[in-house]
């Protein structure tokens, strides 16, 4: 199992992209350990109807810098991230966010 990870929020809207490090037995709570190695526990409204695995994107709401309540996970199969270089992509998210919008164009 891979623990990296990489993170970045919108607003009070937070995502991770991971490889979870731990799950509770009542599937309720886990945690990840980002790419840039911090641990982020996860908390849900209803627990987890499947096994996790590999990476996964999390979606939900900041409850503390490091805690998030997931609205939603998508996860990735192992063919999608055997090549994944956390490092570059840490590099690519600290550039991302040396800019006020990057999503906007000025003119």
């Amino acid at each position: 199992m891979k623990l990296a990870a990489a993170g970045g929020a919108d607003n009070d809207k937070n995502y991770f992209e991971n490889s979870i490090s731990w799950v509770h037995p009542n599937g309720s709570k886990w945690e990840l350990e980002t790419t840039d190695g911090r641990v982020v526990s996860i908390s849900m409204g209803m627990p987890l109807s499947e096994e996790l695995s590999g990476f996964v994107e999390v979606r939900g709401i900041c409850q503390g810098p490091t805690a998030v309540f997931c609205n939603s996970y998508l996860t990735f199969p192992p063919d999608m991230t055997d090549k994944f270089e956390p490092d570059l992509y840490n590099e690519a998210v600290k550039l991302v966010n040396t800019v006020p919008n990057p999503w906007t164009q000025s003119g």
